[in-house]
């Protein structure tokens, strides 16, 4: 079996590992150590202001954010996809002016054999205004936005989130035999009220059912 071992191809510290997954995915992507890796982080870490804007591409990524992102209460956004959508999550990464090397780190899923890309992205107060701006809420799985915090964005703009929405947590299909779309959404059952205020404020037509778990 193969050695589990390589250098850092910065400072050419020796790495040694006790698992194959890790080592075979680090040599692969050439990953560099740990304190390399926080140096990098640090000065090129980033910035989320162009979150704030009022423009159709940050507020599609705003909805993204809402169905697949993660604030932490410590103000740090992480965003994870599978790797097959990893060309997305680059396009992110270039909004946010990141370091793709070290931002975009390609992990072992856990207990399945996808692998995952991710970034993370530590900007305090910009999130803060983020989180406030939009009302994002700790555990926002169970405690959705309040839409009234929505109402008054420009309706070009809500429909630019709600694509983000739906590419984060839904997905879109041509109908059969007609010239039309259709949009669908699997979220948990606390988001139901949010979703059919902006559905209702956009003039969409909407349906919705719960499914419960076995």
């Amino acid at each position: 079996m193969e050695e589990m071992k390589r250098n850092c191809p910065i400072c050419g510290k020796e790495l040694e590992y006790t698992n194959f997954e890790s080592f075979k995915i680090c040599k692969k992507t050439n990953t560099e150590c740990k304190s390399c890796s926080m140096k990098k982080r640090v000065t090129k870490n980033g910035s989320c202001k162009i979150l704030l804007e009022n423009t159709p591409k940050s507020f599609y990524w705003i909805g993204f954010i809402l169905a697949d992102g993660y604030i932490s209460d410590k103000n740090r956004l992480t965003l994870q996809l599978s790797e097959k959508d990893s060309e997305h999550l680059y396009v992110f990464a270039k909004l946010l002016d990141t370091n793709l090397t070290t931002d975009i780190i390609i992990t072992k899923g856990f207990k399945t054999d996808t692998n995952f890309c991710r970034i993370s992205i530590m900007d305090t107060d910009v999130l803060v205004s983020i989180k406030e701006k939009f009302n994002i809420l700790n555990k926002k799985t169970y405690n959705p936005p309040n839409f009234d915090f929505y109402i008054d964005f420009d309706k070009d703009l809500l429909f630019a989130l709600l694509l983000g929405c739906i590419d984060g947590d839904g997905s879109i299909g041509k109908r059969k035999n007609i010239t039309a779309y259709r949009g669908s959404l699997k979220v948990h059952k606390s988001w139901d009220v949010f979703y059919k205020a902006i559905f209702t404020h956009l003039n969409l037509t909407f349906g919705s059912s719960i499914i419960e778990e076995k």
